[in-house]
């Protein structure tokens, strides 16, 4: 049995729910509303080995519903961005705006906002040759969830086939 390598947002503080749903073959790599930089050589490679070393077979992108970057771009609109997650989750917004203003909540808001970012991060990482190919051979799937720890839930969904670059 393989491992799942999460990759979630620090500050929502969901590493204990996630064991208790998932068990103990669990790790962890964090970045503030689990978006990550791709664009780096050096930490894709790390990322690489690590997923390597550990025997990952599940790379999962999470979203809390308590994520407080979520909260405050939605609160704010969009405007009032200082680090790089609320400058992707406040592009997001604006790409997006008229369908999350038209959810009946806020807290659908935050599902949607929270979707749209997972699926972001998931094609980010996949349209990397480094991470496509790397899962495609050694059948590591990549999923996203939406968790929700104050009601105890969790929402996966899978995404759509990546079709790479390199595919014929």
């Amino acid at each position: 049995m393989g491992n799942k390598l999460f990759l979630i947002c620090p500050f929502s503080c969901i590493e204990n729910f996630i064991q208790e749903e998932y068990g103990e073959n669990v790790f962890f790599l964090t970045s503030n509303a689990a978006v990550f930089n791709f664009d780096e050589t050096a930490y894709i490679e790390s990322v690489k080995e690590f997923i390597e070393s550990h025997n990952i077979k599940e790379v999962v992108v999470v979203n809390d519903l308590s994520c407080r970057f979520l909260h405050k771009v939605l609160q704010s609109a969009g405007e009032q961005t200082r680090n790089s997650a609320e400058k992707a989750l406040s592009h997001l917004l604006k790409d997006n705006y008229a369908f999350l203003t038209q959810q009946p909540s806020f807290k659908e808001q935050l599902t949607q906002l929270a979707t749209l970012n997972i699926q972001e991060q998931i094609h980010k990482m996949m349209e990397l040759d480094v991470f496509g190919v790397l899962f495609m051979l050694n059948g590591i799937k990549v999923t996203g969830l939406i968790s929700d720890k104050l009601d105890q839930k969790v929402y996966k969904f899978k995404m759509p086939k990546v079709h790479f670059q390199n595919e014929c």
